[in-house]
């Protein structure tokens, strides 16, 4: 017996559904993607957190990204804590509004976005074309950290979350923190000290991480010992610079800014994050990304049109298409990254942060899709 195969009323019905539900996803996708490098691989409570963050724009967009990102007066970049379970504690007799529920997103800006836009005109930034990149480093991003009071033993993971709008975020995928069991800074011995400007002496503190020797200064992880070497300090620079030079081994000498303690030279052995850094950006750890008012020199803007706009994704201002760049400035596109950056995902977001949508036209969409899947119950019965 031949057995024949007959489609279904709804069949056809079904497919032209399909076939607008797939596109859907790319309403809700972010228009960032994000590269966290933290500079180490596990901390010590109490030391200063450092990481790097590379900023890629994915969408046809044009977006500002602040070169102070966590400026008071801009509030771009915030971050989305995740708390461990049973770990909220007393901060002065009150319990940290970091602690209380997420349902409460205190993470998020209290700063006006139209005062945002102001400081933007002001402020170190960059207006972000279609495939290009910035990183945002310690100057960027130091404020960020200390409200946290990074690298926070009370945290599971954290995110990102960068501000595109009054109410509108996009979000870095979870970030774990690794905390090595060791004791605090104090509490390791001193093995040099140094004279900086004015007299003052500044002592050198060895900690052994995970079997290896780290210098720090006070709370900065500076550089890590070669195996059999002894370390020795001088200052140069009118003592602005500190030189560490090993002795037993044959390696360079590590070159640290004493104001910042950003390290200058030295090699990947001695200094990683250093390597780390020079891997993802040409500009000094003693800059800021971007130039004074650079989002609106770069995207054409006036402050008073940026003003207008609704910044949630839909402004034809902020298309590539309608970008149109200064007089020698390359058009839109040009030095995108080799292969398309993974934009985060949405669903690994927190429940407080998915509600945020990702578009003004999201809510019509769903609309349309939920009458949709009411037609094809109907037909099929």
């Amino acid at each position: 017996m031949i057995r024949r195969f007959t489609r279904p009323r709804s069949f056809g019905l079904r497919c032209l559904l399909l076939s607008f539900v797939v596109p859907f996803s790319t309403l809700w996708s972010s228009p960032v993607s994000w590269e966290i490098y933290q500079a180490f691989p596990s901390w010590i409570e109490g030391e200063r957190f450092r990481a790097f963050v590379k900023v890629t724009n994915v969408s046809e967009e044009v977006i500002p990204l602040a070169g102070d990102s966590w400026n008071l007066m801009i509030q771009q970049t915030r971050l989305v804590p995740k708390w461990k379970e049973g770990m909220q504690h007393l901060h002065g007799g009150l319990l940290h509004s970091h602690h209380l529920p997420q349902a409460a997103e205190p993470w998020k800006a209290d700063q006006d976005w139209v005062l945002s836009l102001k400081e933007l005109e002001r402020d170190f930034g960059r207006a972000l074309r279609p495939g290009q990149s910035e990183v945002l480093g310690d100057l960027s991003l130091r404020g960020l950290w200390h409200r946290y009071k990074m690298p926070n033993t009370h945290l599971e993971s954290f995110q990102l979350a960068l501000r595109l709008g009054p109410d509108r975020y996009a979000f870095s995928q979870p970030q774990s923190l690794i905390m090595a069991d060791v004791a605090a800074i104090e509490t390791h011995p001193v093995i040099g000290e140094y004279e900086r400007v004015g007299g003052k002496i500044r002592s050198i503190r060895e900690v052994e991480i995970d079997g290896e020797k780290w210098l720090f200064r006070s709370r900065f992880r500076i550089a890590r010992v070669p195996e059999g070497a002894t370390p020795r300090f001088r200052t140069e620079d009118q003592k602005e610079t500190l030189v560490i030079e090993f002795d037993g081994v044959d390696e360079e000498p590590v070159r640290i800014d004493v104001r910042q303690l950003f390290p200058q030279s030295g090699s990947e052995r001695t200094v990683p994050h250093l390597h780390l850094w020079r891997s993802l950006t040409d500009r000094s750890m003693h800059e800021m990304a971007g130039t004074p008012g650079g989002f609106y020199k770069e995207s054409g803007l006036t402050l008073q049109q940026a003003f207008k706009l609704k910044w949630d994704g839909s402004d034809p201002e902020l298309k590539a298409a309608s970008f149109q760049p200064e007089d020698g400035a390359d058009p839109p596109g040009v030095d995108a990254e080799e292969g398309e950056p993974e934009a985060s995902s949405i669903g690994a977001l927190p429940e407080s942060v998915e509600r945020q949508g990702q578009g003004s036209g999201r809510w019509l969409w769903l609309g349309v899709v939920i009458t949709l899947l009411g037609l094809v119950a109907s037909l099929s019965e």
